[in-house]
């Protein structure tokens, strides 16, 4: 009888381990991750040079974040105004750096959204170095655009 005691409850606590653990992992680890970098200080948030405001964008958030795995998961969300911004092309490049005063383009994504708002967010395995994300948006309301450009802070993995 003693010895049944320790076999069932292995088996309940690894019959209760598998079925927690189907239910562990219900969104993908991009959206994850992405909504981590947007969810961050306000610092990361593009603001108009000399205090100017744009005509089609609210918010630009440009981030990166690399997991202790060497998976770096870009971000570029773009916030324009409702019944103004029409589409915004989005261009996100990740970069690593070269000699201390250069950046070399690892890796290059973009798409397009029809209407306000968007969020491009990607991952890419990177090897040890500095690394940041530089981000285009260009924002259309009917035929006219505008164009701001950002780049994220810079992490070493």
């Amino acid at each position: 009888m003693s010895k049944r005691i320790p076999s069932i409850l292995l088996a309940a606590l690894l019959l209760f381990c598998c079925a927690t653990g189907a239910f562990a992992i219900d969104e993908d680890p991009v959206v994850i991750a992405a909504q981590a970098i947007l969810e961050r200080e306000p610092s990361d948030k593009e603001e108009p040079p000399g205090g100017e405001k744009f005509s089609y964008t609210n918010i630009t958030v440009t981030g990166l974040n690399i997991n202790a795995s060497g998976t770096a998961t870009c971000v570029a969300d773009f916030i324009g105004y409702s019944g103004i911004t029409t589409k915004v092309e989005t261009s996100m490049t990740l970069q690593k750096r070269f000699l201390l005063l250069f950046w070399t383009d690892e890796a290059s994504w973009s798409q397009t959204f029809t209407g306000h708002m968007g969020t491009l967010a990607k991952t890419k395995a990177v090897t040890s170095g500095t690394y940041r994300v530089k981000a285009t948006y260009v924002a259309y309301s009917g035929q006219n655009s505008e164009t701001v450009n950002s780049t994220s802070g810079s992490m070493t993995y």
